[in-house]
This record gives structure tokens, sequence and C-alpha cells, in this order.
């Protein structure tokens, strides 16, 4: 398998890596057809974050899935889908608080393809096929109506968006009037 690499300030290169495999049953493969880029990443690359590499980049995409594990019941195989770059199970407390960035599971934060936050058993979205834990939980179906390409940067921003206004407005904020 080939992902994108993040070496060091201005080098980004293909290389081989180890391919993925399901770990555990509410897992899914994913591979990934249609990539955008953020701000961050072009922070990186120019080498003005602290990230040092290697690293396997790329956090924006849509995907198609190529192997689900045996308690998927929401997906399937060739199912196309957007894969929220940050990890998340939705069965912690953290998950149910709403800061699904801070899953119990793993270091606070965890993300694909973004250097010393990522989770790099899971890789990059600029990889030939990344593992997804919890997807059942993790993946937001494309209808088949919608252009995939359109939606290339939904994994990071509305992801964004949902963990910064979901959360408080589902608190009673009654008592604040």
């Amino acid at each position: 398998m080939r992902r994108v690499e993040y070496i060091g300030p201005s080098c980004l290169e293909w290389r081989e890596a180890t391919s993925p495999c399901l770990r555990a049953d509410a897992d899914t493969l994913v591979r990934f057809f249609a990539v955008a880029t953020c701000d961050l990443d072009r922070a990186i690359v120019r080498g003005r974050t602290p990230a040092t590499g290697p690293f396997a980049f790329g956090h924006e995409g849509v995907a198609e899935g190529i192997e689900v594990g045996s308690r998927i019941r929401d997906f399937a195989v060739g199912d196309v889908v957007s894969v929220p770059f940050q990890q998340s199970c939705g069965s912690c407390t953290a998950c149910h608080e709403g800061r699904t960035a801070h899953w119990d599971g793993l270091t606070p934060m965890s993300m694909y393809g973004l250097g010393p936050f990522s989770n790099q058993h899971c890789g990059g979205f600029l990889s030939d096929c990344v593992r997804v834990p919890f997807a059942d939980h993790t993946l937001v179906p494309i209808p088949p109506s919608v252009d995939p390409i359109a939606l290339a940067s939904l994994s990071d921003n509305i992801s964004d968006a949902w963990r910064l206004v979901a959360p408080p407005l589902s608190r009673d904020t009654t008592e604040n009037w």
C-alpha cells in the first residue's frame, strides 16, 4: 500500500506502508477518491507548525467502503461516506457529552493525517486504504443524489462546526436567562 507522507518542510512523498486491516468487528476499511486540503495542511507543509515528519498526511475527503467488520450494520462495501477527521467511539462519557474529539479510548484530539495528533495506525486520507474504528458511529453516508466531490471538505469543516455548536445547544440554558 502507498500513502503520502509529510517528510519535512516543503517535502511530501509517496511511500510504501503496511496495509491496514480490520482490528475489531466495528472497523471498516475505506479508500478515498476525493480529498481536499485545509489551511493547516498548508502551514504544515511550509514548516510553520511544530509537526515533524514523517507521518501519513491528509484529513479531508470522501471515501468508498472496501471492507466492513462483522458488527457493522449501517454501511456496506461500496457505500460512499465522509470520514470525520477526528476519531471517536460514540459510547464513552466524552462522546456522550458531545466532546467527541476527546473520547476515552485514545489520546485527546486523535485524528487522521495531522502529525503529532494523528493516530498513525489509522493513517491519513492520502493513502490507498484507511482503517476507521467504530464505523457505524463515525461514518457519514453521502446520498447517491449528492456529488461526493462537492463534499470533500465535509469531514473537517462540519465536524468542527458540530463540536462547537451542538453540545452547548443540547444543554438546558434556561437557568442563564
